[in-house]
């Protein structure tokens, strides 16, 4: 079986969501979030992305509390951050009204 590219994302809200869990081990090549708050009053917006490591359950904040400004996209990976098999990627932000998370991963077969 080939490598695969997986485009994943979610709708934010004030819990953490997971966002991608890994079948395989996997390579986080991008993470995006985005506010689109189209008639919310203007204002930055937090966002809190952990990652899980299931192999020791325990989570991992790559960002606690980041702004991302109204109307605008904050890119949160800079390199390549390996997750193994049952590895999640988790998101909240401080408001549920509009703002979303888009990644894209290499699944290693």
């Amino acid at each position: 079986m080939a490598d695969s590219y997986i485009l994943s994302g979610a709708k934010l809200t004030t819990s953490f969501v997971s966002v991608y869990t890994a079948p395989t081990t996997s390579l986080m090549k991008s993470l995006h979030v985005s506010s689109h708050c189209t008639g919310v009053a203007t204002g930055e917006y937090n966002v809190s992305v952990k990652i899980y490591d299931s192999s020791e359950s325990q989570e991992y904040y790559l960002i606690n509390s980041g702004l991302v400004p109204y109307q605008a996209a904050l890119n949160l990976v800079d390199n390549t951050i390996v997750l193994n098999s049952n590895d999640e990627v988790r998101v909240a932000a401080s408001t549920g009204l509009a703002m979303d998370c888009i990644g894209s991963f290499l699944e290693i077969s």
